[in-house]
């Protein structure tokens, strides 16, 4: 009678050790090598390394330890990628601001202004416009479409690449 009991109590357990001998050898079937990094395809292939900075006020990117500048106006800064990696956010002097400053190296009206580029430097987007006095600043990506920035002291605005228009959040 105790044999019996013990046979239906542990039963279950008999059976749960049976099915994951099966599934360990299904695995092992399928996948030879193993659950390591060195079996799974994805993890073998290379990484991209994909940097951008500026430098000389020029944005500068690195892929994989190669520099490219896509600008060379020489007045570019704070540059961001976007999170899928195919554009990039950055502040620049506005052309009203650099054409005053060749005629009139004293100008104070400087004005600096949100640009988006694709990362081989193509399609310049302009996603402010000229005010004098008002400095933009900190472009940050939300997502693929939208990037936040300071405009001035005391505003915030997100500029939205599929309407190609500002909305103000803050001030």
């Amino acid at each position: 009678m105790t044999k019996v009991l013990f046979r239906r109590r542990y039963s279950w357990l008999v059976w749960f050790i049976v099915g994951l001998i099966v599934l360990a050898v299904g695995l092992a079937i399928i996948n030879p090598k193993g659950l390591s990094q060195q079996g799974n395809p994805i993890a073998s292939l290379p990484k991209e390394e994909l940097t951008v900075d500026a430098v000389g006020g020029n944005i500068v990117v690195d892929k994989n330890g190669t520099r490219t500048a896509i600008t060379s106006d020489g007045h570019s800064s704070s540059p961001t990628l976007s999170p899928n990696k195919t554009k990039i956010a950055f502040i620049t002097k506005s052309k009203e601001t650099i054409a005053a400053l060749l005629a009139d190296p004293t100008y104070k009206k400087s004005s600096t202004n949100l640009m988006v580029i694709n990362l081989d430097g193509s399609s310049p987007i302009v996603a402010t416009s000229h005010i004098n006095n008002i400095d933009r600043g900190m472009p940050h990506w939300l997502d693929n479409e939208r990037i936040v920035s300071v405009e001035g002291e005391s505003s915030a605005k997100i500029f939205s690449l599929r309407t190609r228009s500002s909305q103000a959040i803050i001030g």
